[in-house]
């Protein structure tokens, strides 16, 4: 029997976390919750998904280490999942985000959490008050919010 592990979606802001200045207090914290989803996935607690758009945006930025490290981490942690995703939906409800006010890479990373039915994961909080604002159909917060939900922390 397949035991079905609850899918989350960390966008390149929450993926990223672990490579920003961790003397920041917040940072570090959100850091050490991003190392702990990690690990439970690994596990097998939590099938982390993977989107084109995440690979889009890894690849426009210019720090060739951090790019590598954000897509090893990837590789590692997805293990070529690959959901049926509806790209004619996907592309229209990005659409409807970004005509929300919603950046583009944040309107497709979180219209692909919404096809997936995936926790999503952000550490930006201008996209948790706009995902809030246009209703959200999945559960969106900060990695340390979703490990206090899960009650890992």
């Amino acid at each position: 029997m397949k035991v079905l592990r609850k899918p989350v979606y960390l966008d390149v802001c929450a993926l990223g976390r672990p490579y920003d200045d961790l003397s920041v207090v917040r940072n570090e914290i959100e850091a050490g919750a991003v190392y702990l989803i990690f690990a439970l996935t690994a596990l097998g607690e939590y099938t982390i998904w993977h989107s084109p758009a995440h690979d889009v945006e890894i690849n426009r930025n210019n720090d060739h280490v951090i790019k590598s490290a954000i897509h090893t981490v990837l590789e590692f942690v997805c293990r070529d999942i690959k959901p049926y995703i509806d790209s004619e939906l996907l592309k229209k409800r990005a659409l409807n985000l970004i005509g929300a006010g919603i950046g583009h890479f944040d309107s497709f990373h979180v219209a692909h959490a919404e096809q997936v039915k995936a926790d999503f994961i952000t550490c930006d909080d201008r996209l948790l008050r706009k995902c809030k604002t246009n209703k959200i159909s999945v559960w969106c917060g900060t990695p340390v919010d979703f490990c206090r939900k899960e009650g890992r922390i």
